[in-house]
């Protein structure tokens, strides 16, 4: 089914004030929630709410007994069972927050960051540790009790992670707001030289409001991302693990640029007279979400998106391109001449163009595609994308190496 026959209706640069407006307030909330930045921020909030549907539920029990009146009597009554329904979903977030920390700390890939929250709680870990407990034994006996630590304490815990991360906070929009503007100073530069295909109007539309925002590394390894660029909220979030260095903070918000930058293919669908969805079909060389528009075929090409985008991370930041290691570069070693890293950066940053006739609506990505059929194979990127998916980095170089 195409995406005509879908209602899908693909859209050009010019609509992007539109798809700003699109955006209903409860996703823009979503975007700017806190919940995404703090592990823990939303369980906090519940707690709060909570707390004060108890404080108006006391002050109206106390007013009707001074004052008797049945809509007082009604007010008790609705915020009693509001605090029912309040409890009971505080039960569940407790139980699968401490879950979630607990299992971070059986993860090889996610223990580190686990014992970095120990470590920021180190103060709290005497009144939930039994006594006869070694010290040298804590992480052994945490990994298997974790989960039924008291709430109260856990609530401590998430309240000191909170103050420290807002310390950090405030550390990073420090650095962060002049390291922006440098940033943003060599992308305009490049575009205006030609290093980059893309124009200096585009930069300057697409990064003039981009925000930048701190992601705690117990979020980072809860969603299994220590980088982000939300392409709603135009936001770059990094995590607490991607600043152990100024380069490599420098280095993911230029990752997080550059996404801002990259191509887009836009589609709307009309749903009813009062509600538009946006959606992406593709963002640079990935198709994130492939199956909403030709059938159940999942996200493709990320790998070459993400090995693009180093590659023109390094130029940026030290005028160098990343020696030929990557699977990129072995595309480019063994084209016989047919490749080479420009055709790549301009299939990344090209915008599908909706007005042209069929056929010619991203045409850097139509020559890149023929030019990687002639020097390999037909489809030989799609059956490339494949064994990067399902075999992993090893095989899909060994293909390449074949020719």
């Amino acid at each position: 089914m195409s995406e005509k026959e879908q209602g899908w209706r693909k859209v050009s640069e010019a609509d992007e004030a539109y798809l700003v407006e699109a955006k209903s307030d409860e996703e823009a909330a979503r975007v700017a929630s806190p919940e995404k930045q703090l592990y823990g921020a939303d369980l906090l909030a519940s707690l709060a709410s909570y707390r004060q549907t108890l404080h108006r539920k006391r002050y109206y029990e106390k007013l009707s007994e001074r004052e008797p009146d049945r809509r007082h009597e009604i007010f008790v009554n609705n915020l009693n069972q509001r605090a029912q329904i309040v409890a009971a979903r505080l039960k569940r977030e407790f139980k699968g927050s401490k879950n979630a920390i607990q299992q971070m700390l059986l993860s090889d890939e996610d223990r580190p960051q686990a014992v970095n929250f120990l470590t920021e709680i180190k103060d709290i870990l005497p009144l939930v540790i039994p006594p006869e407990v070694n010290s040298d034994d804590y992480l052994d006996w945490l990994e298997r009790n974790f989960a039924s630590i008291p709430d109260d304490l856990y609530e401590d815990m998430l309240e000191v992670h909170r103050q420290n991360f807002e310390t950090r906070q405030e550390v990073f929009k420090e650095w962060a707001e002049p390291t922006l503007g440098e940033l943003k100073g060599i992308l305009l530069k490049a575009a205006s030289d030609g290093k980059i295909p893309v124009s200096a109007e585009l930069v300057q539309q697409r990064l003039a409001n981009i925000e930048v925002g701190l992601v705690d590394f117990l979020n980072a390894a809860f969603y299994g991302s220590d980088l982000d660029y939300n392409i709603d909220g135009n936001q770059i979030l990094i995590s607490d693990n991607m600043m152990s260095s100024s380069w490599r903070g420098r280095a993911a918000m230029m990752w997080g640029l550059l996404e801002a930058l990259a191509g887009r293919t836009i589609a709307l669908k009309q749903v009813s007279d009062d509600l538009t969805n946006v959606d992406f079909m593709r963002i640079g060389l990935r198709v994130p979400r492939a199956e909403n528009y030709k059938g159940s075929r999942g996200p493709r090409f990320g790998w070459l998106h993400a090995e693009v985008g180093a590659w023109l991370l390094h130029d940026l930041l030290s005028g160098k391109i990343t020696p030929n290691h990557d699977l990129l570069g072995q595309l480019i070693a063994k084209s016989n001449g047919r490749l080479n890293i420009q055709m790549f950066y301009e299939a990344f940053f090209e915008n599908f163009a909706p007005e042209k006739p069929k056929g010619e609506r991203i045409p850097k990505w139509q020559k890149l595609y023929a030019a990687i059929n002639k020097a390999f194979a037909p489809g030989f990127l799609v059956k490339l994308d494949r064994m990067m998916k399902e075999d992993g980095i090893a095989k899909a170089m060994a293909a390449v190496d074949e020719f």
